[in-house]
């Protein structure tokens, strides 16, 4: 190992243990500079670190475009860290690989898709059957009512009034604002009864979700 790539990693090796000591976890970083390492040392790279170093190691993955962008910006933030170090560090271009502004366009479920996956989920476990329930209950729950996947995930039971069959969405994506969301389910229980196990072996804490259920008596 070469004392371009021995003064690299040290430096690498130091950005991480400050990143970490300022609260970060940065372990998908540590691993992209880790791998930035191994590329530099299997290259023979003499140094200085470049921009165009970088782009070379970020050009060798099998990356999309917004990956590459992303791999890049760790590797430009490190360097602006390690030219107090060495001088000799070129300067990078906040722009050499931009993210790719392309949105894919939304992959809708058919009704029919709907049911075959809600299906499939009822049976992940056979032994804990109210793991596919669960499964079950919230993939309805995100396609019959519109919410994000991590508004499901975080609802609490205050927010659910069976009752009535509204949700009240307090912890939104921008924590900014409460809604209200009608559920698919019938209206007029209460907790006990919406728990219950009935002849057809399915509570109504699982039908919460089942968009093909909602219109049960």
């Amino acid at each position: 190992m070469d004392t371009f790539v021995t003064a690299l990693t040290a430096g690498t090796e130091s950005y991480i243990a400050l990143q970490r000591a300022l609260g970060y976890q940065f372990r998908k970083q540590a691993a992209t500079l880790r791998s930035f390492l191994r590329y530099v040392d299997s290259s023979h790279a003499g140094g200085p670190l470049s921009q165009a170093l970088a782009v070379d190691f970020v050009m060798a993955g099998n990356l999309t475009p917004n990956g590459r962008a992303i791999c890049y910006g760790v590797v430009r933030r490190f360097a602006e860290y390690y030219a107090a170090f060495d001088p000799c560090t070129g300067s990078f271009d906040c722009r050499a690989l931009p993210r790719s502004r392309h949105i894919p366009p939304p992959r809708i479920l058919s009704d029919e898709e709907l049911s075959s996956l809600m299906s499939a989920s009822m049976r992940i476990s056979v032994i804990q059957p109210l793991r596919g329930q669960t499964l079950a209950t919230v993939i309805g729950l995100l396609a019959s009512t519109g919410l994000r996947s991590g508004e499901a995930l975080r609802l609490d039971r205050t927010e659910v009034d069976l009752y009535t069959g509204i949700l009240q969405i307090r912890k939104t994506k921008f924590r900014n604002y409460a809604a209200f969301v009608a559920m698919p389910i019938k209206p007029g229980l209460d907790h006990d009864d919406a728990c219950k196990e009935p002849a057809g072996g399915r509570s109504q804490v699982a039908r919460i979700g089942i968009v093909l259920m909602a219109k049960d008596p």
